[in-house]
């Protein structure tokens, strides 16, 4: 332009001052270079945003705009997939659809930006005319490029082999709606799963698998069916240390691994795993009908499991609620009907189900009755009456079939298989049933109940529930939830006859099925409420499980199976210290500490200890101990300074203050004494040990340590050591709830007999 001698333009706020030579051009250049800002303005609205691995992007798209997103991959190799997930919601509530118009890729061959702004694209929503291209791997999987869509997400997986490589790319996503979207576009870089093919109704034994993943990979070939993943371990099912875990995804069209973090549902649990996935029930299963399993073995021994999976057209499923007011069901003979029970694993308490047939306690509430003591199997958290089976007239589920035969069949040949007096015993048994309607029409209903499978039977079913009477009770504890994301307590309920109890049995009868939740700290008083809520505070933003595994990875060589890490629960501890013993004065000492929380309970029982220690080898855990014994010595101490309009909390946690107890945690091995540096702990009055995990050697060790413990003192474990009963008495031994499930308790007494 004549006459311009200087132009200078700020980035920041797109202004721009100039001089001229001729000030006759001045006014021609103000207009060019109005021009000039609207071009660059426009240019910037349109250049590509930036998307990187492992982040999200966002964006908002108006009707018939395109978004464009640049990305640049560094590395990709064969064993490499390119994930993108495309979700796009509309800002409109009214809109119907919500999928993207269209959704487009291009590899920029080290051209100019600005010569990518509109390419000649390559369409990924529909990729049969593009360079994208299905690729069949060695095993005869076909790996197809189908992008599936799910509940308004896009996910595309992508591999070298549709033609994939290093080098940068143009994502774009265009609105052809009449409403805004608001996008958001992850990429990520993952490795591609080599899996093991399993087929329908097979069953893969697997042996000494580390504490890694091993993978499998199962078609679906009817969306209509209902997906049944089981893993069962294979020799010691009572440890966590060699207890498999289950892992499952469909994203990704199954060309990407399942992990710890990346999954869409899992099945933690101490025993056997399984996960049943509904096609209607279940939304997540909309996202594809290939699905990664992923199996990790045992966290600090080999494992040897077995991995069923099988499909089947899905049985009716009755979802219930949770309220009091009963609901009429009817019970057919030899037929099952299926329920599923919404449970809140936060919560700590527990559901109360009973089934009840109209006419024997018809109208009457759930009664606020005790728990049952019945013996459970380790880690299980349901609790029921089972006194059919208990007394012969049903036989145990582990050994029945049901292969073409009926229940009652089934039942009939179990008992053929009892030796001849049990056909006695039963008889007797029979005369001896109350009376009741169940009795008078010769159909007593058995609920059996799982928190995995979808459909329970006598032979899936992890427990069961039975009564002479008829009237069927069970306690389902929350806590056993957490170990799978459910959320759902599923059950089916059958009519049986027992044989010879009716000549005419009726082919059904008519129940009430009824809940209630009652949570732990309901069973508590006003104070230990208060109490019971500060010790939760306390410990909220400290995970112990977390700081255990920290530390235990840093130990390269010995037997790190009794460091496994367990906690107590108060309201249970809380009984358990009273039925030991406990008394004002005395010294608690908790061998194995962990964070505190022990001492801590013990501190808020009510109890007024003189001391109490924790004993703890990890350093980790000990400096956590450390901060929350500091911070509940503030606390207590807060609240005793408060004036006399303390609130009622305040007030019950001051009452603590002139006798709450040193709280100490002392870092070394318990099984040394001499390694603590001080007297060691058999000057105890109380002492606690969590051993379920502990090897035989170890706990007869500590057993033999205290020996030296006074005549009348405690030593409460979860296991007995062998021999004991020369030197200590049982005196007391119950279920508690720790924080794996209940488990059976013991309390012994140092006897008299000299150490």
């Amino acid at each position: 332009i004549g006459g311009l001698s200087h132009i200078s333009i700020d980035k920041e706020d797109h202004s721009y001052s100039y001089s001229a030579m001729d000030m006759d051009g001045a006014g021609d250049l103000k207009q060019r270079l109005d021009e000039l800002e609207q071009i660059t303005m426009s240019f910037l609205a349109e250049r590509p945003l930036e998307l990187t691995q492992s982040s999200d992007c966002f964006a908002d798209i108006d009707p018939n705009n395109t978004q464009e997103f640049e990305m640049f991959i560094s590395e990709f190799s064969h064993h490499d997939v390119m994930c993108l997930d495309v979700m796009c919601i509309p800002d409109s509530s009214s809109e119907s659809d919500i999928r993207p118009s269209r959704i487009y890729a291009n590899k920029m061959d080290h051209e100019p930006l600005v010569a990518t702004l509109r390419p000649k694209s390559v369409d990924i929503n529909n990729p049969g005319n593009t360079s994208f291209r299905d690729n069949t791997n060695a095993s005869g999987y076909t790996t197809p490029y189908q992008p599936s869509y799910f509940n308004g997400e896009y996910e595309f997986a992508i591999t070298a082999a549709h033609g994939i490589s290093p080098g940068g790319y143009i994502l774009s996503v265009t609105n052809t709606g009449t409403h805004t979207q608001s996008v958001r576009v992850h990429l990520s870089i993952r490795p591609y799963v080599n899996a093991m093919p399993v087929q329908n109704g097979e069953t893969v034994i697997k042996r000494d698998v580390r504490c890694e993943f091993t993978y499998f990979r199962y078609v679906l070939k009817e969306p209509s069916h209902m997906i049944s993943i089981r893993v069962k371990p294979l020799g010691d099912t009572g440890s966590a240390n060699c207890d498999p875990d289950l892992y499952v995804s469909n994203k990704y069209s199954g060309l990407v691994c399942v992990d710890t973090e990346t999954y869409l549902w899992r099945s933690t649990k101490i025993g056997e795993d399984q996960i049943d996935i509904h096609p209607t029930r279940d939304i997540l299963s909309g996202r594809g009908s290939v699905y990664i399993i992923g199996v990790m073995g045992g966290k600090e021994k080999t494992t040897d499991f077995s991995l069923t999976v099988s499909s089947c057209a899905p049985e009716n499923l009755i979802v219930c609620s949770l309220d009091r007011s009963p609901t009429e069901i009817t019970v057919w003979r030899d037929k099952y009907q299926y329920f599923a029970l919404p449970v809140d694993a936060s919560k700590q308490g527990k559901i109360i189900m009973k089934l009840t047939p109209i006419g024997s306690c018809e109208g009457e509430p759930i009664e606020t009755e005790s728990e049952p003591e019945i013996e459970q199997q380790f880690g299980r958290g349901v609790y029921t009456e089972d006194t059919l089976v208990s007394t012969g007239l049903f036989a145990s589920s582990d050994s029945l079939s049901e292969g073409g035969i009926t229940m009652a069949q089934a039942i009939s040949n179990q008992l053929s298989d009892i030796p001849e007096k049990s056909s006695e015993t039963c008889d007797l048994t029979i005369r001896s049933v109350p009376a009741s309607v169940s009795k008078d029409t010769g159909v007593f209903p058995v609920v059996l109940l799982s928190s995995s499978c979808m459909f329970p039977t006598v032979n899936t079913a992890t427990w069961r529930a039975s009564a002479l009477s008829g009237n069927t009770t069970v306690y389902i504890e929350t806590d056993e939830w957490k170990y799978s994301d459910s959320g759902m307590c599923y059950f089916s309920i059958i009519g049986v006859t027992p044989p010879g109890l009716c000549s005419h049995p009726q082919l059904s009868i008519q129940c009430t099925l009824t809940f209630e939740e009652r949570l732990d700290d309901e069973e508590l008083d006003d104070e230990m409420k208060y109490r019971y809520q500060l010790y939760k505070e306390i410990f909220a933003g400290i995970d112990g499980n977390n700081i255990s595994q920290r530390e235990r990875s840093k130990i390269s060589s010995g037997d790190i199976q009794a460091l496994t890490y367990g906690e107590i629960e108060l309201p249970a501890f809380t009984k358990l210290l009273d039925a030991a013993g406990a008394r004002d004065g005395h010294l608690f000492v908790d061998l194995g500490g962990g964070v505190g929380k022990t001492l801590v309970a013990a501190a808020f029982s009510g109890i007024k200890f003189l001391r109490c220690i924790g004993v703890e080898i990890l350093p980790g855990l000990c400096e956590a101990a450390r901060t929350v014994i500091q911070n509940t010595k503030d606390i207590v101490n807060m609240a005793s300074k408060k004036g006399s309009e303390t609130p009622r909390s305040n007030t019950y946690i001051a009452s603590l203050a002139p006798n709450f107890p040193l709280l100490e945690i002392w870092e070394g091995d318990a099984s040394d004494d001499t390694s603590l540096g001080m007297t060691g702990w058999t000057d105890a009055d109380i002492v606690y040990v969590s051993s379920i995990c502990f090897p035989d050697p170890l706990l007869q060790k500590l057993a033999t340590l205290g020996r030296a413990l006074k005549p009348g003192s405690k030593f409460i474990t979860l296991k007995l050591p062998e021999n004991y009963s020369q030197h200590y008495d049982i005196t007391h031994q119950g279920w508690y709830k720790m924080s794996w499930g209940r488990v059976l308790v013991y309390v012994l007494t140092r006897n008299t007999v000299a150490a």
